[in-house]
């Protein structure tokens, strides 16, 4: 089903908003913001989100019990993994929200979804 998502990452110091058009299907919406491809698996207790482009790919899988995030920089196939702690995690048929702290910094990742008039 063709969507529309407004998506918003927010730390201390910084606030990113995009919104595009999305493929909801079988639980996975998939969607670009600006060159990066995102594709996000969505299930009651769990959320993976993928994000890739030329220069890098990376994985986070949230939820309560262990988080995580997968970093491969493409130039160098350098890879990396690092857990945190995911603090909140809402999914709703509409909306989806994830507060998490990754290297002691605080973030906040809303996804609003709706239909494409």
């Amino acid at each position: 089903m063709k969507k529309i998502v407004k998506t918003q990452i927010k730390s201390l110091d910084s606030i990113n908003s995009y919104e595009s058009k999305a493929i909801y299907h079988q639980n996975t919406l998939k969607y670009k913001e600006d060159d990066v491809t995102v594709v996000m698996e969505i299930n009651d207790d769990n959320i993976v989100l993928k994000r890739h482009n030329n220069d890098f790919n990376y994985t986070f899988t949230f939820n309560k019990n262990n988080s995580f995030l997968e970093y491969t920089l493409n130039l160098n196939n350098y890879k990396f993994k690092i857990d945190f702690k995911t603090d909140e995690l809402i999914t709703k048929d509409d909306k989806i929200f994830i507060s998490y702290t990754l290297e002691d910094i605080k973030y906040t990742y809303e996804v609003i979804i709706r239909e494409e008039l």
